[in-house]
Order: C-alpha cells, then structure tokens, then sequence
C-alpha cells in the first residue's frame, strides 16, 4: 500500500479544525492536499464563524473568509480591517502615494 502525504495532509486539517482550538493556526493549508480536500476546507472555513490565523498566498481561500489581513514587509507589521480585495486596493494606494511621493 502506498503513503498518501495529501490525505494524510488533510486529516491532520480535520483534526486541527476540529479539535477545539482557541485559535487555530493553518500555514499553507492548500499547497499541498487533492482538490476534494481543499474543496471540503474552502467549505468549512466557509462555514464556520470560528477565528483562526490563516497564512496562505492563495487569495481563493482568503477571498471568502479574511476579515482582516496582515502584511509583514520590511521587518514591519501593518493591518488592513476588511477583506482581502480591501487589502489590496489600499496597498495600490500606499504604493501610488509612495511613487508620488518619491518623484517631488
């Protein structure tokens, strides 16, 4: 029998997501699971109204969930309240005010 490293992946989501964590702590969940696990994952954040830190640079699963977004850029943290669609228009501000900024 051979070892499946996504299903195993995703059990250990289940287990995590459902094991009562105060605040649970999710890096990368979909860089590695098949596509029903991700599926299943995407539904049950979708779902649930429990907090957790989710590090991820897949925008499909923060789209739906993320209330507010962490950006850590040069050794600095800045916090965006919204969703990650907010996020990113306020960074394409921060970035158009800089450029402005830097050809006075």
């Amino acid at each position: 029998m051979t070892e499946n490293p996504s299903g195993r992946r995703a059990l250990a989501l289940a287990v995590a997501l459902g094991a009562g964590c105060e605040l649970p702590v999710l890096n990368e969940p979909t860089s590695h699971p098949d596509i029903d696990s991700i599926d299943w994952l995407e539904e049950d954040l979708r779902t649930s109204n429990e907090a957790l830190v989710l590090v991820t640079h897949d925008r499909f699963l923060l789209d739906p969930k993320a209330n507010r977004v962490v950006e850590v850029h040069e050794r600095k943290l800045r916090i965006c309240q919204g969703t990650y669609e907010d996020y990113l228009e306020g960074a394409t501000l921060r970035e158009a005010q800089a450029f402005t900024a830097e050809n006075r």
